[in-house]
Formats: structure tokens, sequence, C-alpha cells
């Protein structure tokens, strides 16, 4: 059993760099009227996670597809981080071609955050861009405008470039060093300094708040119907990973607690901790040495009693 450490992260702030930590970037998200009923927010830092696996970041040539894979959890890698669609469903090759269709690479990011109510999806990426190179590809800009048609008009063919996975023209804007891309137009503007942003939703910014506080390197939060729920990996994989879940808006957080605590989470668990923090409950998980780094993000996705609210 290893024993999760909460705030001494070898990160500041969830990867520190550009914007901050994750409350910062999560300042960068357009907060939509649908934002305050449902949003599904997915934040990795690659830079991290690379170290914790022990390869390099920025991949070396011809190394980007297999790191980018070790990345993801694939082959049971104790690593993990959510990757946005576009990257999930790519194929290698679109990946590798991803310069020559917009002038930058994955090579060039850093960290990466999300914001997805498909068919409405946005990607913030943090890392080394040119304007100038992106500009010889796609024209003048920024702004850049990827596709044909109005917003969320399906897009049919493409230009063959792991952008067109998304399904819909893309607006992509890079302001310093953060680059953004969306479906929606407005899904930019909150990088641009415009509108309100998910910070503002108090729910959101706070899952945020105790991801960086907690130094995860790959967060993934939910929030539906005054719910918010949130897995975060903690930089511990040395025997397996260690991460922590969070409910807020909970109906009675003592009584969740309680409900988790006799939880059977089988063989990929050695331990199980739960403390509820004023309003909002948090789970320690200490997970067993063979267990793969994607564990922890699965549960979300299948509404895991493991997760408060998930019964």
């Amino acid at each position: 059993m290893c024993v999760a450490v909460l705030a001494s992260a070898c990160q500041d702030g969830g990867g520190g760099g550009a914007a901050g930590g994750w409350e910062d970037r999560l300042g960068l998200l357009p907060a939509t009227a649908d934002a305050e009923e449902q949003v599904f927010v997915q934040m990795g830092d690659l830079a991290t996670a690379a170290e914790l696996a022990g390869v390099e970041w920025p991949p070396a040539d011809g190394e980007l597809v297999d790191t980018v894979a070790q990345l993801a959890g694939v082959g049971g890698s104790p690593v993990a981080i959510p990757l946005p669609s576009f990257i999930q469903v790519a194929g290698p090759a679109a990946l590798e071609d991803l310069p020559e269709g917009v002038g930058w690479g994955l090579g060039d990011v850093d960290w990466l955050v999300s914001q997805s109510i498909p068919p409405r999806e946005t990607t913030l990426a943090g890392g080394r861009f040119d304007a100038g190179a992106i500009s010889e590809v796609l024209g003048e800009g920024p702004p850049w405008r990827i596709g044909d048609g109005e917003d969320l008009d399906p897009q049919v063919g493409g230009g063959g470039n792991a952008l067109d996975r998304l399904g819909r023209a893309v607006t992509m804007t890079l302001v310093d060093d953060v680059l953004g891309f969306s479906t929606v137009t407005g899904g930019i503007d909150a990088l641009n300094g415009e509108g309100d942003t998910l910070a503002g939703v108090e729910p959101l910014r706070r899952m945020a708040a105790t991801a960086d506080d907690l130094g995860c390197y790959a967060v993934a939060i939910y929030f539906a119907d005054g719910v918010a729920q949130m897995v975060c990996t903690l930089p511990e994989v040395g025997e397996g990973p260690q991460f922590m879940i969070a409910g807020l808006g909970l109906d009675d957080p003592a009584a969740e607690a309680e409900r988790i605590a006799g939880v059977d989470a089988g063989d990929r668990v050695d331990s199980v901790t739960t403390t509820v923090d004023d309003d909002m409950l948090l789970v320690t998980v200490d997970a067993a040495d063979d267990t793969p780094g994607s564990y922890p993000q699965s549960l979300l996705a299948r509404f895991d009693p493991l997760v408060p609210g998930f019964s």
C-alpha cells in the first residue's frame, strides 16, 4: 500500500506554467447558458505525466504516437490523463500530420483543458506555438477558421487533420502561449478576455481549486443538476495510481461518506478513506500496485459507486 501525498505535489498548482493552475485555466473557458446546468471538463498535464511515466516530452522524432498512447494509459500504463475527443478518435497518421494541417502539433503542447457538451467542445492548450507557422497553413490570423459553414454545421470529409474529427467547423486563436479552439465561435471568447467563464460557476471553481491544492496532474469534473463530481489523480504512481474523488452539492455528505465507506471496491483498490469537509465529500483512494493509470478517470464514465452521488 502506498500513502497518497495530498498537498505536497511535484508541480505548482496542477502543472504551473501558462495560465497558472487548473482554477486559472478554468477561467479561460466560457460559461455558456447550459454550463450552469450541465458541463464536463477534463484537464491533463502532459509534461508532468511524461515525467511521472519516465518518458521524454516533447517526444523525440517518431515517438509521438507511442508516447501519447502511454500518457493516455494505453497498455496498462501507470500514468493516464484525459484527452480531448479529437485526440481520442484520431488515428496515428492524423496526429503525426497535425502540423501540416493546422501549423502546430501535440509535441508543442504541455497541458490540455477541454469543456464538452457535444457537439459543443472547446479545448485549450498551453505550450509552445508559433502564430506565423499557423498562419502559413491556415491564412491570416488569429483568429483562424477551419472548415465551412455556420457553427455546429456537420463537416463531412475535411482536410484530413485531427481537428476534422470534431465533425464541425473550428474557430481557433492564440493568446500569449495558450491556444484555444472550439466548435462554436463564442468558445474562445473567455480566452480573449470576453464574457463569463466557468470559474464563475462556483462548484466548478471549488473543484478546480481543490485539484490545485492536491497537485493533481489529471482532472475530470462533471457538473449537473447542482451536483459537482471530480476525479483527480495525484502524482504518486510508484505503487499504483493514487487519486481523490470529490462531491459537492450532495443532499447529505455524511450519509454519502458512510455509503462509500461500505462499498466493496474489489481488488483494484487497497484502501478508501472518506472525509467530510463542510459541504464537500472527499474520497481518498489508494489503488493496488497493478491498477492501470486509466482506472481513476473511468469511474465517472461508468457511474461507479465510489463516486459521491452515484449509488
